[in-house]
């Protein structure tokens, strides 16, 4: 059902498809926010640099669509990762947050890391991991 597209494995056939989602979800994320219009493409910067400008990250699918993605800077001397997840509005649901949670905790055991800080803009996506009782 669900699948993950790593930041680092984004390549130039998906670049326009993975900027097209960002800018739509930071769009959504940030409705009163004035937004840049940038063409990165023009500035020779790799989809990675673009989008993870030094940070980690993924896209999460859902039969090839992208619905959410997550960027997230890991501190290993702090031993903690801070991520910033982001759901598109109309597709946010139960299984999608906890395939992102899960995505997450994968990641932070993957580097050995004991603390995962998220941050989250919507209501709706907040009130559901508070609910959860597992952040």
């Amino acid at each position: 059902m669900f699948s993950r597209l790593m930041f680092e494995d984004v390549d130039l056939s998906l670049w326009p498809d993975c900027f097209a989602f960002y800018e739509h979800i930071f769009r959504e994320s940030y409705p009163y926010r004035e937004y840049l219009e940038i063409d990165y493409s023009a500035q020779n910067l790799s989809p990675f640099e673009t989008f993870a400008k030094g940070l980690g990250g993924f896209f999460i699918c859902d039969h090839s669509k992208m619905v959410a993605c997550c960027h997230y800077r890991a501190d290993k001397e702090k031993r903690i990762i801070t991520s910033e997840v982001k759901f598109l509005q109309g597709s946010f649901h139960t299984p999608l947050a906890e395939y992102m949670q899960d995505a997450l905790l994968e990641e932070c055991r993957a580097q050995s890391i004991v603390e995962l800080q998220m941050v989250v803009e919507h209501h709706r996506v907040l009130s559901h991991y508070l609910a959860s009782g597992q952040f």
